[in-house]
């Protein structure tokens, strides 16, 4: 674990703990070392960080390249905190590369299996790229849920709409190369994911 990522989990976390109002459930099915997946769906710019306070290891993200150019501040910011740009269409050798490495020493990679935010809350079409990286290294995948981070943050702060992460039992992939596969996987994630949602 990078040094930055825990000595700023532990000096932040008790803060968004209180003020964001965090509850966590299930994070006991995400395994505390070894490669995986996490697939949550997505509300707001909030969801990144909250998954890495929610499941307490240091995560890596794959997020899409535009943020990377919204301000060099910003850049760094995001880079230092282990987000790795994707370009949302063709090829991207480099991000392959990347997720091979990450793979390999065992981290923990959070995929938005949407591709971008739902501005309405219900859940996008999930993509067939979370299915293909399970499924290329056979390592298991984490369905989960986020709610109340597209709320107004005054009410978030007041605690009328507390920032909940719920996280799915593992879904356990087998290792082919098969875009069939790689979309069953998919369908499998996503129903996964809509049983978070509607559990109360």
């Amino acid at each position: 674990m990078k040094w930055r990522w825990w000595i700023t989990w532990k000096l932040t976390y008790p803060l968004v703990k209180y003020f964001l109002h965090l509850k966590t459930e299930g994070v006991e099915n995400v395994p505390e070392r070894g490669a995986v997946v996490i697939a949550p769906n997505h509300l707001a710019n909030l969801d990144p960080p909250i998954i890495g306070y929610a499941v307490k290891r240091e995560v890596f993200y794959l997020a899409k390249e535009e943020l990377f150019i919204v301000s060099k501040p910003f850049a760094w910011l995001i880079k230092t905190f282990n987000a790795i740009p994707i370009k949302r269409k063709g090829f991207d050798i480099k991000v392959f590369r990347e997720v091979d490495r990450l793979v390999k020493k065992g981290q923990a990679l959070v995929i938005f299996p949407e591709g971008t935010r739902s501005k309405t809350g219900k859940l996008l079409p999930f993509k067939s790229g979370v299915g293909m990286v399970a499924a290329r290294y056979g390592i298991p995948v984490i369905p989960c849920y986020i709610e109340n981070t597209n709320k107004p943050i005054l009410n978030i702060l007041k605690g009328k709409n507390p920032i909940k992460v719920k996280f799915g039992k593992p879904i356990l992939c087998e290792k082919k190369k098969d875009r069939f596969y790689y979309e069953e996987i998919t369908r499998v994630i996503e129903r996964e994911v809509k049983k978070l949602k509607e559990r109360r």
